[in-house]
């Protein structure tokens, strides 16, 4: 278990606010649409990323526009970002009472991916605290800006998170819905279909079509099924992510309909 104390909380929301406001007075004539905290594979802060409405080409060109419609939500694309490497540091509590001894370095083998949980979730936590003052301060509207947190080593974090730091709204349902899009023709750019990639194809298109009416929850927990068996960690790793994206559906408005779920199962067989 981390210790994290007030004194850490404040300084990494005075960091994300500071760096908002930054690229805040800088850019908002230009439509700031997105504000994003990357973090790295150890759940430090590695840089802050933020893309505007003026930078997209559309029909009246400026010298502002770079990215096309397309890339509107690829993060990796966009090229207002600040690197600011933020370590953070924390002791565990076993550490500060066996401190440089075995048990310590024990403690810090067993639980190293219990504190990286306890790590992120504390920045998650900042995060929203940061956001709602920053909404509050510039006035923001949830239809005119969100705000999202990447990993470099955790996909999923994007789109999870993306839910839970913002309110509803159109914007939000065009990020998720964009960043679909891009998985879905990331998986047609690379996967290659095994027997037992095709088996469970079948099986999931069956069970997607004979439940009726369609119920996105009674889907899910089949899906949740076919995560316990014991052949599932060996089909391609992007049949598994999409089995596990319907199985660990979180709420219906996000939830992938029977037509969008047969489509996804069709493009792995026109590769």
């Amino acid at each position: 278990m981390i210790d994290i104390n007030l004194k850490q909380t404040e300084q990494l929301k005075m960091l994300i606010s500071d760096t908002f406001q930054e690229f805040y007075y800088h850019y908002k004539s230009s439509g700031i649409y997105a504000f994003v905290v990357e973090l790295n594979k150890n759940f430090d802060i590695e840089s802050f990323l933020i893309s505007t409405q003026s930078s997209i080409f559309d029909h009246t060109e400026n010298k502002q526009q770079y990215l096309l419609e397309d890339d509107k939500w690829n993060i990796n694309k966009w090229k207002f970002k600040k690197e600011i490497y933020y370590d953070l540091q924390f002791n565990s509590s076993i550490n500060n009472i066996y401190q440089n001894s075995l048990m310590s370095q024990i403690y810090d083998t067993a639980f190293y991916e219990q504190d990286l949980d306890e790590k992120k979730e504390w920045i998650i936590t900042v995060f929203q605290q940061a956001i709602v003052f920053l909404m509050n301060v510039y006035n923001l509207k949830e239809d005119s800006i969100i705000f999202l947190l990447k990993s470099t080593v955790d996909n999923h974090l994007l789109t999870e998170q993306a839910v839970h730091l913002n309110q509803a709204s159109s914007l939000l349902f065009e990020c998720i819905a964009n960043i679909k899009i891009a998985e879905r023709n990331e998986v047609i750019q690379t996967a290659k279909l095994s027997q037992l990639d095709k088996d469970l194809l079948i099986d999931l298109a069956q069970v997607v079509k004979n439940i009726e009416p369609y119920d996105s929850l009674s889907v899910a927990y089949q899906a949740y099924l076919f995560t316990l068996e014991g052949s599932f960690q060996d089909l391609s790793p992007h049949i598994q992510n999409l089995v596990n994206h319907i199985a660990a559906l979180e709420g219906q408005e996000f939830a992938l309909d029977r037509k969008e779920i047969l489509d996804r199962i069709n493009q792995f067989y026109r590769i």
